[in-house]
């Protein structure tokens, strides 16, 4: 009896056995989805991610099931309804559509599944995803666009003016954003102090569309120019002989006028108004030192071909 007994039982398998279920390791081959991405979605990257899955999408004509998606009837007959049973289109749609959901899912970072956690189809994580990280772009665009225009050359050098500016573009490409040429251009040339203007005042009448290339090698040749002369007033020597030739000019002038005047009665007040006025003109010419070395560096520029 013992041995009829066990012949009868059925043998218990092993579940995993029967169970075909794709690694989590690896993409499942059945469902057709074998590309696996280079990244995941985060705060950071979705321009990227997304550049990845619509390639991936659009490799797999899947397009359909998360823009605009088409939903076959999910019952034939009121019978079906009743009776639970989907439609086999519907059906069919559905393989389709989970397939997608999970592999969508499996591109985003943890950080990022919170946001989708209530979806149940593809085409609800592909709306939530573009509308939510849309938002934050548009924001972000609008920051930068700010801090484009309000960023000032101040105490930087020209190498880190410009580097900072070429990093606020960069920003925007990133964030799906563009900024032409002559906007650069007009960043790079608005953030410059007062000592620059007439460097501004060449460059657009010079150039009727000029290139943030030219400007730039321009403007780097300018710092050297105006590094160059600081150096020159700083070294003393060269302080005591611009001074001894102005005042040799001064006296040379002012012996002139006394020789004109002959021997014209002065009364006491014109002598001291005249003595004001030559004052003025040796001081006025003493502060124009600056003007003429930042007109003759202008004159250099000019005379580099572009």
């Amino acid at each position: 009896m013992a041995a009829e007994h066990s012949t009868e039982e059925t043998p218990i398998k092993d579940a995993t056995v029967d169970i075909d279920l794709p690694s989590t390791a690896a993409p499942s081959r059945k469902s057709g989805l074998t590309h696996s991405l280079t990244i995941k979605l985060d705060d950071k990257n979705f321009l990227l991610w997304s550049q990845q899955v619509n390639g991936v999408i659009t490799a797999h004509n899947l397009h359909r099931f998360v823009v605009n998606p088409q939903i076959p009837l999910q019952f034939a007959s009121v019978t079906d309804r009743l009776d639970g049973k989907n439609s086999e289109e519907y059906q069919k749609w559905l393989f389709k559509d989970q397939t997608l959901f999970t592999w969508l899912l499996s591109t985003m970072s943890d950080s990022v599944l919170p946001r989708v956690l209530s979806c149940k189809h593809a085409h609800e994580v592909w709306d939530k995803i573009h509308r939510y990280f849309n938002s934050v772009l548009k924001s972000r665009a609008r920051q930068l666009i700010s801090e484009l225009k309000n960023t000032k050359k101040l105490s930087r050098s020209v190498n880190e003016y410009l580097l900072r500016i070429k990093s606020i573009v960069n920003s925007l490409v990133a964030v799906g954003d563009t900024v032409s040429e002559q906007e650069q251009v007009d960043a790079i040339l608005e953030g410059l102090p007062e000592e620059f203007n007439p460097f501004v005042m060449m460059v657009y009448s010079r150039f009727e569309t000029p290139t943030v290339e030219d400007v730039e090698a321009l403007l780097l040749l300018q710092e050297v120019q105006f590094d160059k002369f600081r150096q020159e007033l700083a070294n003393p020597s060269v302080s005591a002989n611009v001074a001894h030739k102005e005042t040799k000019v001064n006296n040379s002038e002012m012996d002139a006028e006394d020789q004109e005047s002959g021997t014209e009665h002065y009364n006491v007040t014109a002598s001291r108004g005249r003595k004001a006025r030559q004052r003025k003109r040796q001081r006025a010419r003493q502060g124009s030192i600056c003007a003429k070395h930042r007109q003759s560096s202008m004159s250099n520029l000019w005379e580099i071909k572009p």
